[in-house]
């Protein structure tokens, strides 16, 4: 059996911590500085050209060293090494069963519409009751919250566009101010 201690492999292999390697209390080469070693020849060689040629276009490009877009000479088809990583990794998420993000949408209609509502009494509990969205959501669109968001899902905005303001009004709904001067009144 091949000994592996004192190579990358041994590395590879989990031997990571100088002191632990074997290598290291017989006074040879530890497991991490084969690795150094190796990887100080192998980018040498790379700078220098010689070696394996990386396969630009490719997913395996991009692990051999190619990550930037803008030195990328690309494939026959434009793509970087940077694009096939970021396709593979996402052929890899979609096998596992990993939907894609939900594009985010500009909020300011969302925060017009929730001040609109704001001004006529609504509290941000009664809102977020109308339009089935949290609460704090309501409150970050109205800057009433610690932070302030910018970005919504489309599925949050029409579900705070689909509350008619004129529908409100006209309806004579009770507002909580309302209800809450009524109840001092009283």
């Amino acid at each position: 059996m091949r000994e592996v201690h004192g190579t990358p492999w041994g590395y590879a292999r989990g031997c990571r911590d100088t002191r632990t390697c074997p290598n290291w209390a017989r006074g040879g080469m530890t497991c991490p500085e084969a690795r150094r070693r190796y990887m100080q020849t192998y980018t040498a060689r790379r700078a220098a050209g010689t070696g394996t040629p990386i396969e630009h276009g490719t997913s395996n490009g991009y692990l051999l060293g190619c990550r930037n877009p803008a030195t990328c000479p690309g494939d026959t088809t434009g793509h970087t090494c940077t694009d096939a990583r970021s396709r593979y990794r996402q052929q890899l998420a979609r096998a596992a069963g990993i939907h894609p993000r939900t594009e985010s949408i500009d909020a300011r209609a969302a925060a017009t519409r929730i001040r609109e509502l704001r001004s006529l009494g609504l509290s941000l509990r009664h809102i977020s009751t109308l339009t089935g969205t949290g609460r704090t959501t309501i409150a970050q669109l109205t800057g009433e919250g610690k932070t302030v968001r910018t970005r919504i899902t489309p599925t949050t905005l029409d579900r705070i566009l689909a509350i008619d303001v004129t529908a409100l009004t006209t309806s004579g709904v009770r507002t909580d101010a309302h209800e809450r001067t009524q109840a001092l009144a009283s």
